[in-house]
């Protein structure tokens, strides 16, 4: 247990090291790969089909239905996986094909992968896909607020999940998958709010 616990420490240890140098340590996403010695690349094949589709999100014209229609049929995949609805939100939101990536909830912008556009492009792909309640999200229980509020950190819907049968909280899965930690928002605190803003207009 003690030779598993240190070498269990010096693998986070050389991970954060690693970040700090500005080397993406996940996997690679959508039109990267991963190197040898540390980060991520630009795919000679996906990296192109990727670049088509983020040029195409920050025109504001291509819904997001459309684009996913687009990215399967141009072959582009995820972990061996065709790209879903939801992920190609999720990736054509991500920073870090303009350079820049979270970890840990912290941005890094001493990054040293290749990015695929600018900066200025990854801002026009947000504010037209990280509008409010663009995303709706649903529950098995049919919370009646869901895709209603969004996330102050990042603009996407909170998600609204049911515990036991009895106990319903809302989180951010956005900010999750970033390494974010956000605190869960509780239904009677979400209820109390609420009440307070109907207050104020009475």
């Amino acid at each position: 247990r003690s030779e598993t616990r240190h070498l269990s420490s010096r693998v986070r240890s050389c991970i954060q090291q690693q970040v700090s140098m500005g080397l993406y340590t996940h996997r690679a996403p959508p039109g990267y790969r991963k190197i040898f010695s540390g980060g991520i690349e630009i795919d000679p094949v996906q990296g192109p089909l990727m670049k088509e589709i983020l040029e195409l999100a920050a025109t504001g014209v291509w819904s997001l239905d459309r684009l996913t229609k687009t990215a399967r049929e141009s072959g582009i995949n995820c972990y061996g996986r065709p790209l879903s609805r939801s992920a190609v939100h999720r990736w054509v939101t991500n920073p870090i094909f303009a350079g820049p990536f979270y970890c840990k909830g912290k941005l890094i912008t001493n990054y040293q992968h290749t990015p695929l556009i600018s900066w200025e492009t990854h801002e026009k792909i947000a504010k037209r896909l990280k509008i409010p309640g663009r995303m709706v999200k649903r529950t098995r229980r049919g919370f009646p607020l869901s895709g209603v509020f969004t996330c102050a950190h990042c603009h996407r819907a909170v998600t609204f999940f049911t515990v036991r049968k009895r106990y319903t909280y809302g989180v951010c899965c956005g900010c999750r998958r970033d390494g974010y930690s956000p605190k869960n928002l509780t239904e009677e605190n979400l209820f109390f709010q609420l009440e307070q803003i109907v207050k104020g207009f009475a």
